[in-house]
């Protein structure tokens, strides 16, 4: 299977002193979902930062190591760029345009993205087949919608710019049990259907477990466990988070 990213022993500062990652690498192979694991201040927020070129704007950078996406570095590039390329990451706290309607948050995907102007109509019903919800409230501002809504608006949002790899910061945060496991069952038919390669953070071991191929855990900014989701024992993940420093760092 053809790797599409490769992060390799990364070492991440914020603000040229406080070391958020110390020698992070991990990979993600073409049309897989791919889980990152971790207590609070494991690193993982700041692991996607980096891949997508977010870290710049909260005085962070990457100081060692390298990642690659589709065999090219990505260090250096803008988001805007790294975006273009396709890479798309959905921040956690659901960050939609609460202002505008939910049509409008899907038109903005298309501006940043790979989606022609005659495109977009399809664009918007592949969209709508998996989030009907949406459909139905498109004309709604969404800032009106339920958490679960605006989270799948967030993501509709971030495919319509035909990502190749979407980056997932905790979309189960806040989201009630059925809720989550409805969100996580939709991504699992978008990577299926579209091919769509998936990156995701997640506190919520199991539910990540069950939609991810292959799991990397993290804790005080390292990689301590990683292996086939069939593979990992949820009790060696439980001493992980345990042992995890308190402290909450910059990393998530």
């Amino acid at each position: 299977m053809k790797t599409l990213l490769e992060v390799k022993n990364i070492k991440v500062f914020y603000n040229q002193v406080i070391l958020a990652l110390r020698g992070v690498s991990l990979k993600v192979d073409e049309g897989s979902i791919v889980t990152l694991l971790g207590a609070n201040g494991s690193g993982k927020s700041t692991t996607l930062k980096a891949i997508s070129g977010l870290l710049s704007l909260e005085n962070g950078r990457v100081a060692e190591g390298d990642i690659m996406f589709e065999q090219m570095s990505t260090l250096g590039k803008p988001t805007v760029s790294l975006a273009k390329s396709g890479i798309c990451q959905v921040m956690e706290g659901r960050e939609i345009c609460k202002n505008l309607t939910v049509e409008e948050n899907l038109k903005m995907g298309t501006l940043i993205g790979n989606v022609k102007r005659n495109e977009r109509k399809e664009a918007y019903e592949v969209i709508y087949r998996y989030f009907p919800v949406l459909k139905e409230r498109r004309n709604q501002t969404a800032g009106y919608l339920s958490g679960g809504e605006q989270q799948m608006l967030a993501i509709g949002r971030a495919l319509m710019t035909k990502p190749k790899l979407l980056l997932l910061d905790e979309p189960s945060l806040g989201l009630a049990p059925l809720v989550a496991e409805n969100v996580f069952e939709i991504l699992k038919k978008i990577n299926e259907e579209q091919g769509t390669t998936i990156l995701v953070v997640e506190q919520n071991a199991s539910l990540a477990l069950s939609a991810a191929s292959y799991a990397f855990i993290l804790a005080n900014g390292k990689v301590v466990m990683e292996g086939p989701t069939s593979s990992i024992n949820t009790h060696d993940i439980r001493n992980v988070y345990l042992g995890a420093a308190s402290t909450k760092d910059q990393a998530s």
